[in-house]
């Protein structure tokens, strides 16, 4: 018995071990398993530091207090709350310090199923803690409050050692009161996003706590006023860049150039913008100065002009590298609704409208895009203005493209002549057609064409089978999803086809290579 112990014990020393018994234990839910391991006497360092490594709520370490200080209440919600008992005396406090001073990654939300502490605990524990003892070690910090009243704890959990901060703020009305504390306390932030209400008011307050971070890596916020801007633009290490509700609030120029110079952006490898102005979009794909830069999108929050549209497609295709760039994404941001007395006919969900020629520009300018997608559910009576064309250059110039989303006019099907060896090969994977119109009659000449041009992988081509749409456009959804049945069949037919020529050349001793007539 005693062996049998001592190797159990030498085991719960191995970082491994543990870490996989901490696994089974997450993916069972087993909460009294989980109790036992957390105050077990077996259980010492690095075991420790594994099991209590991260956590989703305080609960756990407060239950390691004695349990005449706490008591479980389980709400018809079938939450469980944590209960204060009785005051917190000072012999209470190092069993809790002994575990919490281990965690590393702390993400408070409502619903976990570790449980939560009553508002009035948490107070109690605030006022006997000393700043900055009970976690130490705490770099990662996700919290969600769903009131203010949690708001005076947070210095407890913020310090020197926070490296990643994930705030959601929108039911915390005095949260800008933590700014100043923030920039003070954490200097080396690495990653910070944050969700909350923008005004005049709010904007000034982020954009002085953003400007004290000298070291982001990642920046996930609404906006930012002039002097934010300055400074983020000169961030040496940002490579990740989203601004969810850049507006035109009266305090940032809409055109960055005007006051960014210089070396702006230079590690920038992702973009993410929603914006009101495409002027700003504008402003600020050409003061990035980085080479890296991969993937951006762009979410327009009102209604871009065509001309707009076309500026932002110039100005990507003279400022951006292209061959580091994989990903380009275009959609509507904005929430949406149509009034009760707008029918379908004029009810935009969002995307962009552009023409064969605009799309030919952008796949001879990227080549080297992965993904390209303009938004496809747009529930309108206005037929697209792109056609089936518009899939020839996407097929000969940019051989890595695996997902295409664009609405496209098809009831004029283009006369392809399919000739010996001249068959293009590309593997894309997705094409996302939504709601473009089509009749029944045209789905075999419209699965001819396409298969002609892809002819590996093609798995879907029906883009709003998911979403509830009213006709016509049901429809066409149907009609879709008897091109993607028939695009087989002609996958088969094109390879058999290559396979006689291939016989026929090597029959003959030669080789038959001509450009395809596209007509």
């Amino acid at each position: 018995m005693a062996h049998h112990t001592g190797a159990c014990f030498r085991a719960l020393q191995i970082v491994e071990v543990v870490r996989m018994i901490c696994t089974e234990f997450s993916e069972r839910q087993r909460k009294d398993l989980v109790a036992l391991a957390r105050t077990s006497k077996i259980f010492s360092d690095p075991a420790f530091d594994v099991i209590w490594g991260r956590l989703t709520s305080l609960a756990p370490l407060v239950r390691c207090m004695p349990d005449t200080l706490w008591e479980e209440v389980v709400l018809d919600s079938k939450m469980t709350i944590i209960r204060q008992r009785r005051p917190i005396l000072s012999t209470d406090i190092p069993r809790l310090l002994f575990y919490s001073v281990r965690v590393k990654e702390l993400e408070l939300c409502s619903d976990s199923l570790q449980g939560s502490v009553q508002m009035h605990f948490l107070k109690a524990l605030d006022m006997c803690l000393a700043p900055h003892v009970l976690m130490p070690k705490l770099s990662e910090f996700t919290w969600r409050p769903e009131t203010e009243g949690a708001l005076s704890f947070i210095h407890h959990l913020l310090g020197s050692h926070s490296r990643t901060i994930d705030f959601d703020l929108r039911n915390a009305k005095s949260a800008l009161s933590l700014f100043p504390y923030m920039k003070a306390m954490c200097p080396l932030v690495s990653q910070f996003t944050l969700v909350m209400h923008l005004n005049k008011r709010t904007i000034p307050s982020l954009s002085d706590l953003v400007s004290g971070w000298q070291h982001l890596q990642e920046l996930s916020i609404g906006s930012l006023d002039k002097n934010g801007f300055i400074h983020i633009a000169r961030l040496p290490a940002l490579n990740r860049l989203c601004l969810s509700s850049v507006k035109d609030s009266g305090l940032l120029p809409l055109y960055l150039p005007d006051f960014i110079s210089g070396t702006s952006f230079p590690a920038l490898e992702d973009l993410d913008l929603s914006c009101e102005a495409p002027r700003f979009c504008i402003g600020l794909i050409r003061v990035i100065s980085s080479r890296l830069l991969k993937t951006i999108r762009l979410h327009p929050l009102t209604d871009w002009t065509a001309v707009a549209w076309e500026e932002i497609h110039t100005t990507l295709h003279d400022c951006i590298d292209h061959e580091q760039l994989g990903e380009i994404d275009v959609g509507q941001a904005r929430d949406r609704h149509a009034p009760a007395d707008v029918t379908p006919s004029n009810w935009t969900l969002g995307g962009v409208e552009v023409d064969d020629e605009f799309l030919e520009e952008m796949a001879i300018a990227f080549p080297d895009l992965v993904e390209l997608d303009f938004g496809t559910v747009i529930l309108t009576a206005r037929s697209p203005l792109a056609t089936l064309n518009c899939l020839i250059p996407f097929a000969q110039h940019c051989p890595d493209l695996n997902i295409l989303g664009i609405r496209m006019d098809v009831f004029d099907v283009p006369e392809f002549s399919h000739v010996a060896g001249a068959r293009i090969r590309h593997r894309l994977e997705t094409l996302w057609v939504g709601t473009s119109p089509m009749h029944p009659e045209q789905a075999t000449a419209v699965a001819a064409f396409i298969s002609n041009l892809f002819i590996i992988g093609l798995q879907y081509v029906s883009g709003i089978n998911r979403y509830p749409v009213p006709e016509p456009f049901s429809t066409y959804s149907k009609n879709w999803d008897s091109v993607e049945a028939m695009i087989p069949i002609f996958l088969s037919v094109r390879d058999q086809e290559e396979k006689f020529w291939t016989e026929e050349e090597e029959a003959e001793g030669g080789t038959l290579r001509v450009t395809p007539d596209w007509n």
